[in-house]
């Protein structure tokens, strides 16, 4: 595709994207991107790439420690705008983390204490309704539920529920891992 620093200058609608080939690794992808390229993102005017493929150009050299610490500085405290994060939020709908990004992002967060304000704060967010505020049900979706609901006797269940029920329940053997665990649960419920 090329530099986005290049891509934004044309129109979209201008370009199009042919998928050469699919590869395993980003640095399976770099390799091929420079055999294709050779010599022509630095002399062909049609080529969009600011540098050798699948590098990051950033003026023809890696940035110092000292430079990437003073962007990060610069950014710290900055604020995203409502339309920004409504952007962001729109771009990753219906994308899924993979297993791997979950368990990195779990490892990553593994002995983080949160502070006694911190669990404060997201209990009182927490607090009340906080789905689905101000929404009511449409008629016809009433009277579904309603239908449903219809033949279902209320309150506690009759004797022939409960010999169905204990009918159901005859013969089954809780695992001995079961057992241990209610066991225990009932052994620290009334030791305390």
């Amino acid at each position: 595709m090329g530099s986005g620093e290049r891509i934004c200058r044309i129109p979209r609608k201008e370009l199009t994207k042919t998928i050469l080939c699919i590869v395993e690794s980003r640095a399976e992808a770099a390799r091929i991107e420079r055999e294709f390229l050779g010599d022509r993102w630095d002399t062909d005017d049609l080529c969009l790439n600011l540098c050798v493929g699948g590098g990051n150009f950033v003026g023809g050299h890696a940035m110092s420690e000292e430079t990437k610490a003073k962007i990060s500085t610069a950014h710290k405290g900055v604020r995203n705008s409502a339309e920004h994060n409504e952007a962001i939020r729109r771009a990753r709908l219906g994308t899924t983390r993979s297993l791997e990004t979950c368990r990195r992002i779990s490892e990553g967060r593994i002995g983080i204490k949160v502070s006694p304000e911190g669990r404060r704060n997201m209990s009182q967010a927490k607090m009340g309704n906080q789905n689905a505020l101000g929404f009511h049900h449409m008629e016809e979706t009433k009277r579904y539920f309603s239908s449903l609901q219809r033949g279902i006797p209320k309150g506690p269940p009759t004797e022939e529920a409960r010999r169905n029920m204990s009918r159901g329940q005859t013969g089954r053997k809780h695992s001995a891992e079961t057992r241990a665990k209610m066991s225990a649960s009932q052994k620290r419920r009334f030791s305390s």
